[in-house]
């Protein structure tokens, strides 16, 4: 009996393949199929998946045309055996015990859905952290299984989006014909977010077992403004999804605006060039964040009080405005994680470490990306004082 259907979409993960199979190939769960799905990969990546099936025969491989990663975990789906199925990317790697301890919990609480932690892995620094989006333990209830009738309010925000976290028992999936979404990004939205909604056990393992891989340069955000509306479009099919439901409340509504809020405004830091970034600001203002649901809301409304700030800033304020407030507040955001550095770290080497990090963080670069129009009125508005001197 295979217990688990592992499945691997794949797109030039050359460097990484190896260390992700090899870290699933070794699970103390013995009873598991691993479907890895080529999706036109150049690099070479199919040849490698290749030795893999021949070594062991646990390992099935399918190709396909690029259609991204979505496509290619609804073809491994379509010949998923085991009794419950897991989305694992091909630039990560896993605790060797990962599987047995999501199945293990799974079987005992007779869950459709088992979630757990991740650690962060920089490519670049090659530096391992936490973030605990990936479980929310703050938003869960005090029981062991539970569904949004539970905590309707956070039923969308006490995980991340992602699929590879979760456990998932494939019968629940094919009674709600759960597939994914064919865009090129944010095409797990709506799988995980109704996965979520319909489940009725839901149960949490407080553990890191995943290592999510960041900044590596096969990844489509780096790209964002070729993608730039996908998220949007993921979260609208959500809404009009879930507002159709039975058991839709407006807890539920607040959920849904809460889990959206986020992922939108990361979707604009990330866009680049200012043209680019000035369209999608424009497609929110105009239309976007209102079918969404998430304008017109108090600051009460929103978990995160940046979230509301960035909703109401672009909802009231003129793009010019928007674009002054926007460059101010992220370069406070990067001195405020300057500072919590400094406080946080004792030794001289790791604190100058620490620092060049949050330097060249993401958020970081955004900000002085935009911070050229006020910057420059600040140097101009100096020279004119030094002339009238």
């Amino acid at each position: 009996m295979i217990k688990v259907s592992v499945i691997v979409p794949v797109y030039n993960s050359r460097s990484y393949i190896h260390q992700c199979l090899d870290s699933i190939l070794s699970q103390t769960l013995q009873e598991i199929e691993i479907l890895c799905v080529d999706d036109g990969s150049t690099d070479g990546s199919k040849q490698i998946l290749e030795e893999y099936r021949e070594k062991d025969s646990r390992v099935k491989v399918f190709s396909q045309a690029n259609q991204y990663a979505g496509c290619a975990r609804n073809t491994g789906l379509e010949h998923a055996s085991g009794k419950y199925v897991t989305f694992w990317d091909s630039d990560d790697y896993f605790r060797t015990d990962a599987l047995e301890i999501l199945y293990n919990q799974a079987e005992r609480t007779q869950a459709q859905i088992c979630v757990c932690g991740a650690f962060k892995h920089d490519d670049v620094r090659e530096t391992t952290y936490t973030d605990n989006i990936y479980l929310r333990k703050e938003y869960l209830p005090e029981k062991e299984v539970f569904n949004r009738q539970d905590i309707p309010g956070y039923i969308f925000n006490i995980t991340s989006n992602v699929p590879w976290n979760k456990l998932y028992l494939r019968s629940f999936l094919e009674e709600r014909h759960l597939r994914f979404q064919t865009l090129r990004r944010a095409n797990d939205v709506f799988f995980v977010m109704m996965a979520l909604y319909y489940a009725d056990r839901i149960t949490a393992v407080p553990k890191r077992l995943i290592w999510y891989r960041t900044a590596n340069e096969q990844s489509l955000t780096g790209r964002s403004a070729e993608t730039k509306y996908c998220t949007a479009e993921a979260f609208l099919s959500v809404k009009k999804q879930i507002e159709q439901e039975e058991g839709y409340s407006e807890e539920i509504q607040r959920s849904f605006v809460n889990k959206t809020a986020g992922p939108l405004i990361y979707t604009l830091q990330m866009t680049k060039p200012l043209p680019e970034f000035r369209e999608l600001f424009d497609s929110y203002k105009n239309g976007l964040l209102r079918d969404l649901g998430m304008t017109g809301r108090d600051k009460a409304y929103y978990y995160n009080p940046d979230h509301y700030e960035y909703v109401n800033r672009i909802e009231h304020d003129e793009y010019e405005e928007f674009l002054f407030w926007y460059a101010e507040f992220m370069n406070e955001q990067a001195q405020n994680w300057k500072v919590r550095c400094i406080a946080s770290l004792n030794a001289e080497k790791r604190m100058k470490n620490h620092l060049d990090e949050v330097v060249s963080s993401t958020s970081y670069k955004v900000g002085r990306s935009v911070t050229w129009l006020p910057r420059s009125i600040k140097e101009q508005n100096k020279r004119k004082r030094r002339n009238k001197k």
